[in-house]
């Protein structure tokens, strides 16, 4: 059993998005146990009725992190992780807060006694965005120990994921936690695929309602499939 962690510092990279696709894969599998949005500014999240997904508030009116709400929340992935995974959408205001949290209270070594697997999905951007959630990830893989799995989403629809070299982007660490695959949201025609996969967010549908549609034009829907399945390919061979 896992509870999967989506962190980045930088809005609107994809994150949302990333615990969208993780939520349908893990519930395909028959492990979806339960989903969390703390996302204080935009839970996109938790507006995928389907999919059960519990807004928790984690700050206050006036701006402070709640640790409680975050107490409650973790006291139910750990009693309930035997029933199978969970996942936890933050935002990049509780980017830090939520770090600092499960490492404070030592969250991952009890995880780890309940065994339960801590795993964490953060997405790197391209173009304009790379630097800036190139940092977040640096920042996680400082803090983190090896026994956390660290998923990269590597964004391409804002650029190529290039370092200031003009390299292709390779991460690689010496210390931190476990790398334990990269998945390529890979850069479509925006006049086909990218108004499909707009239209499916917007209309807040999961891949199986917006395939069982037939509101959904034919080739919408074809589109719809390649994607997902281009990404459920990538999943795996991740080690989850």
């Amino acid at each position: 059993m896992a509870a999967h962690f989506v962190l980045q510092g930088k809005g609107g990279v994809g994150k949302s998005f990333v615990a969208f696709l993780l939520a349908q894969y893990i519930r395909d599998q028959n492990k979806l146990a339960g989903c969390f949005d703390i996302d204080q500014e935009n839970a996109t999240f938790a507006q995928y009725g389907s999919l059960g997904v519990q807004k928790v508030k984690v700050m206050d009116d006036s701006r402070i992190i709640d640790q409680r709400q975050f107490d409650g929340l973790l006291s139910e992935i750990v009693e309930k992780g035997a029933d199978g995974d969970f996942i936890v959408d933050s935002g990049a205001n509780t980017f830090s807060p939520l770090l600092a949290y499960l490492l404070e209270n030592h969250i991952l070594s009890l995880l780890d006694a309940s065994e339960i697997q801590a795993i964490v999905h953060t997405v790197v951007g391209g173009g304009d965005l790379f630097d800036d959630t190139k940092n977040a990830l640096d920042s996680i893989t400082k803090a983190l120990p090896p026994s956390v799995k660290l998923v990269i989403w590597e964004n391409e629809h804002f650029g190529p994921l290039l370092e200031s070299n003009g390299k292709a982007f390779d991460p690689k660490w010496k210390e931190g936690p476990t790398l334990a695959g990269r998945v390529s949201l890979q850069k479509r025609n925006h006049q086909t695929f990218g108004v499909d996969v707009r239209n499916l967010l917007k209309n807040r549908q999961t891949f199986d309602e917006a395939l069982a549609s037939p509101e959904v034009p034919l080739l919408e829907r074809q589109r719809l499939k390649i994607v997902r399945d281009s990404i459920y390919r990538q999943l795996e061979q991740v080690d989850l």
